[in-house]
């Protein structure tokens, strides 16, 4: 009887000393800072962020320079006058968004000059799987008609 009660005194013992052990581990890994990046990967420099820091800018204005362009473009081949709404409404929007939108509003005219301006970039492929059937048939269907009109155009000045 002795011998089971020290058994069990021992094995409690043991499960109390693990449990401790292990709050402990788990306390001081959540106390202690978070470990250093490895030695092999180097933090870059102040002069390489803020060139980073360049580039994007530089690119986040090349396009808005870009969308800027094709708000005037749209705005002369409509008619209509140019206005910092339809600019704004252009500045953020992807390329594939804003092709299904036109899409979907019959707005050929603008989705013509976008295929043309942005060829590759409107693959079909680009298109969000919820975009509907219908627009995607639209913008296939404008896009194979800015193409026939390209090559009749290349046809004609040969």
């Amino acid at each position: 009887d002795d011998d089971d009660d020290d058994d069990e005194r021992v094995r409690e013992r043991r499960r109390r000393m693990n449990t401790g052990s292990r709050n402990k581990a788990i306390a001081s890994s959540l106390s202690s800072p978070s470990p250093s990046p490895s030695p092999s990967l180097p933090l870059p420099s102040q002069s390489q962020v803020k060139r980073l820091r360049w580039l994007s800018l530089r690119l986040r204005l090349l396009r808005h320079l870009d969308r800027l362009q094709l708000a005037l473009d749209i705005a002369h081949a409509c008619g209509g006058s140019y206005t910092p709404a339809s600019y704004a409404a252009l500045r953020n929007v992807s390329l594939s968004d804003l092709a299904s939108a036109w899409a979907e509003a019959s707005h050929i005219t603008a989705l013509t000059m976008l295929a043309a301006r942005y060829p590759l970039s409107l693959s079909l492929l680009a298109c969000p799987r919820t975009t509907s059937m219908a627009s995607v048939l639209l913008v296939n269907n404008a896009l194979s008609s800015l193409s026939s009109a390209a090559a009749a155009a290349a046809a004609s000045s040969s």
